[in-house]
């Protein structure tokens, strides 16, 4: 022991030495999965499978038997009449400002009517046709869409075939139009597409587009205003088609394209301003 260290020092490090005594360290057993516990958990989720079902089962009967709730949400069909054939025992919904004409035990056609008095009405209509079904093959329409068209003449229409008649039904004021302007221009196109549009005619000699607008749904003789306000459902449709009619004319200007509208009741007017953009053909030749 280094002598400089005096005794009373010497005496605290000794007593501060104590021999190692190591500690016994228990490990706890891993916990064993009990069938108890596996039991009370495929309980569990078993009973949350029947509450969430219960609970969907309540919704749907909620619906069924309380039509008018708020679980519901709006009813598209509020307010629309059914019409039936008892004849053939089925239904049809129709808006409630149109109305049925039953024209025999097989055959109605729909018509709106009137919301306002003095409303002009289109000229639109749909019929429906009623027929068994048991013993009837499939028709050449049904079975290649592209046969319910129909072409004959430059007379383009809709066909509908059924063993036992054919129906054809065409806009004849856009084809007498048509025949008017192919006379005129040979090869004119019909049906074509610019764009996302559907356009009437195109005609290749002059690189013009022509759209023939009836007066009613394209809203020539009302205002936006006018339309914005009207309460019926005709006016939003006519309003929409108005502003896809201004969006579509700017879109011809801004890519330098010729673009002409012609009405259903100034045919001749239109047909001379299409007769502008060509100098081949004489003006007098419209009116043949």
């Amino acid at each position: 022991m280094d002598p400089e260290i005096s005794g009373e020092v010497e005496k605290d490090i000794d007593s501060d030495l104590k021999p190692y005594q190591p500690k016994e360290i228990k490990i706890k057993p891993k916990r064993k999965l009990t069938w108890r516990k596996a039991g009370l958990a495929f309980l569990f989720v078993l009973v949350s499978a029947a509450v969430f079902a219960s609970g969907y089962l309540a919704v749907i009967l909620w619906q069924r038997y309380f039509p008018d709730s708020f679980l519901t949400g709006p009813n598209p069909y509020e307010n629309w009449l059914v019409y039936r054939s008892e004849a053939y025992e089925l239904g049809l919904r129709y808006p409630d400002n149109w109305e049925v004409e039953e024209v025999n035990s097989d055959f109605a056609v729909f018509r709106q009517k009137a919301q306002t008095e003095g409303e002009v009405l289109p000229k639109d209509y749909v019929s429906l046709t009623m027929a068994a079904n048991a013993l009837r093959g499939k028709t050449a329409c049904e079975n290649d869409q592209s046969a319910c068209s129909f072409h004959a003449n430059g007379i383009f229409g809709d066909r509908i075939t059924t063993p036992e008649s054919e129906t054809i039904f065409f806009s004849k004021g856009e084809n007498d139009f048509f025949l008017r302007l192919n006379a005129l221009f040979p090869g004119t196109e019909r049906h074509v597409r610019v764009n996302h549009w559907n356009l009437d005619f195109y005609i290749p000699q002059i690189e013009l587009y022509v759209n023939y607008n009836g007066t009613y749904w394209h809203g020539r003789d009302l205002s936006e205003e006018q339309l914005i306000t009207s309460p019926t459902k005709q006016s939003k449709i006519i309003l929409a088609t108005k502003r896809r009619d201004f969006h579509r004319r700017q879109w011809f200007l801004e890519h330098g394209l010729a673009f002409e509208v012609v009405w259903e009741d100034q045919i001749e007017a239109g047909l001379k301003r299409i007769l502008l953009w060509s100098p081949d053909v004489e003006e007098g030749d419209a009116g043949k």
